[in-house]
């Protein structure tokens, strides 16, 4: 597909422009979902982390979703301020959620972290695991800092059999 092409077929736009609901975050959050992750998606089954977040954003969800890009290791090394103000308003303004779901960008690699405050379990889901601990991360420290002693880590390990399954690691740390 030429350029010419490209351009009747998306435009000058190369994003779809998704609003988040009253109910999600305090103020109205703009959210543009890049049309290659759309196409991902559905061709190669590909997940990206803006696609994750338009799906949270349904009322009825019993998650909530805190914002990946107020939450990456940049924000935790240079503005632990910022995120923890952000961590604690999206807690205060969902106590009604069952789970809440921070997609991490650390050294160019997502990682899922999903808190569970009423089991007081937390997990890390990253594909490139290895012999990592909550230590390897920013994000944990900052969670235990507005939540000290209250979740419980566990590092979830990809299955090594079937590409996308996952398995509980043996290794949970307090």
């Amino acid at each position: 597909m030429n350029k010419i092409e490209k351009k009747k077929l998306f435009g000058d736009r190369h994003d779809i422009d998704i609003f988040s609901p009253q109910e999600m975050y305090p103020n109205m959050v703009k959210l543009g979902i890049p049309l290659t992750e759309v196409l991902q998606l559905f061709l190669r089954g590909w997940l990206d982390v803006s696609v994750l977040h338009w799906f949270v954003m349904s009322p009825n969800s019993k998650c909530a979703f805190f914002d990946p890009d107020c939450i990456k290791e940049l924000n935790c090394l240079l503005k632990e301020t910022t995120v923890i103000e952000h961590i604690k308003e999206i807690c205060s303004f969902h106590v009604n959620k069952t789970y809440f779901l921070a997609p991490y960008l650390q050294s160019e690699h997502w990682v899922l972290f999903i808190l569970c405050p009423n089991s007081t379990s937390s997990y890390i889901l990253d594909s490139l695991n290895g012999e990592k601990t909550k230590d390897d991360y920013l994000l944990p420290s900052i969670i235990d800092k507005i939540f000290p002693n209250t979740f419980k880590w566990i590092m979830v390990q990809p299955a090594k059999k079937k590409l996308g399954m996952w398995k509980y690691s043996d290794k949970t740390y307090a």
